[in-house]
């Protein structure tokens, strides 16, 4: 039970994550003010808790970084039975949020746009996800993508 606990303390609180037909149907949820990306993706976090979801999510593990003015987020994935890494990259933006772009084994998979609502940048964040299918995947169902 405490290791629950400290995950849920330790670690990511997500507040939604929808999969959609394209990025202007997302909401747009109040930025956190001040929100600095440049600390936020420093690291690992780890997703404890998620709703509106799509696919499973909880328990996931976020590889985080910048290199140059690019985001990072990467975490394990697996599609058609192959497992590997989602690796996401988003551009620096004057709005207070990410457009990630995503994908796997060279493939493009999804465009996510991430906001922030809340963190204390060590253990404890707030955020909204809202991601649109892209590529040869654009027709395909939610449903059919497994997120470990």
């Amino acid at each position: 039970m405490k290791t629950f606990i400290a995950l849920t303390f330790i670690g990511i609180l997500t507040y939604a994550y929808a999969e959609i037909g394209s990025l202007s149907e997302c909401k747009k949820p109040k930025a956190m003010d001040g929100f600095s990306a440049t600390r936020f993706h420093k690291g690992l976090w780890y997703v404890t808790h998620v709703t509106n979801v799509t696919e499973p999510t909880e328990c996931r593990t976020l590889t985080t970084s910048k290199v140059d003015n690019k985001y990072i987020v990467e975490h394990d994935f697996t599609k058609g039975g192959i497992q590997g890494r989602l690796h996401c990259e988003a551009p620096r933006e004057a709005e207070k949020r990410l457009t990630f772009t995503c994908t796997f084994n060279g493939e493009s998979i999804d465009k996510t746009i991430f906001i922030v609502m809340d963190t204390d940048y060590n253990d404890y964040a707030l955020y909204y996800i809202c991601s649109a299918i892209t590529g040869a995947n654009a027709d395909r169902g939610a449903s059919q993508w497994s997120l470990p």
